[in-house]
């Protein structure tokens, strides 16, 4: 991809339906995390296995985070992240689902500081 922002990723196989589905996900996840935050991860990929989704997000944090980190203010982090994927949540789900025609049954979240990774993980009803 020519944008110096999108996601990259490894293992894409131009012909797997999963893979161009991961891609489509990992492209739907930076361009919310950029909308909600101002900028996106500089990675994101994204594994699929029957009725789970998997995303990972690595280099997210942002300024004002990278911030509370140095002062040792973990609460306030994990505070601000979870109010982040409150707040993206509803919107995370609904675009899984309109690239998967499949409902999302939960979203969860988790972020690491060192290194910079976080997690989407979407369970998908079962077919």
């Amino acid at each position: 991809m020519s944008n110096s922002h999108a996601p990259a990723r490894s293992g894409d196989a131009p012909g797997d339906p999963d893979a161009r589905l991961g891609a489509a996900i990992s492209d739907a996840m930076v361009a919310l995390v950029r909308e909600a935050v101002g900028r996106g991860p500089k990675r994101a990929r994204t594994f699929i296995h029957e009725d789970v989704i998997l995303c990972l997000l690595e280099e997210t944090m942002t300024p004002l985070e990278r911030t509370l980190q140095e002062q040792h203010q973990d609460g306030a982090l994990r505070d601000v992240r979870e109010l982040l994927h409150a707040a993206m949540a509803p919107q995370a789900s609904q675009q899984v689902e309109a690239l998967t025609g499949r409902t999302v049954t939960a979203t969860l979240a988790d972020h690491h500081r060192q290194p910079d990774a976080g997690v989407l993980v979407f369970l998908l009803a079962p077919r």
